[in-house]
């Protein structure tokens, strides 16, 4: 059985969502692309992706820095539909 670790899963999954949606443009794009770079840079703070190593040249200079500690524990996703704890944009595409 391969193992993944939840980091890996994580930067994989949020990096081709980010590609794929990137690709095409659609109704409302700059809305919820900003959605999904919040996602990315909560998720990738909270799981310390960011100090992994791993390559980040796919994401906007804004997104390849992890939110300060001040930022992540004062953090609320914008837009209307969210996790419980106001962390992650639900659903986004």
């Amino acid at each position: 059985m391969h193992f993944i670790s939840k980091r890996k899963m994580m930067f994989i999954i949020l990096k081709e969502a980010y590609k794929y949606y990137s690709e095409g443009e659609t109704s409302r794009y700059w809305i919820k692309k900003s959605l999904l770079e919040e996602n990315i840079r909560y998720t990738f703070t909270e799981l310390g992706i960011y100090k992994t190593g791993y390559d980040m040249s796919f994401l906007s200079a804004e997104c390849r820095q992890p939110l300060t500690i001040s930022k992540k524990n004062q953090f609320i996703a914008s837009g209307i539909q969210r996790t419980s704890d106001l962390h992650i944009n639900l659903p986004l595409i």
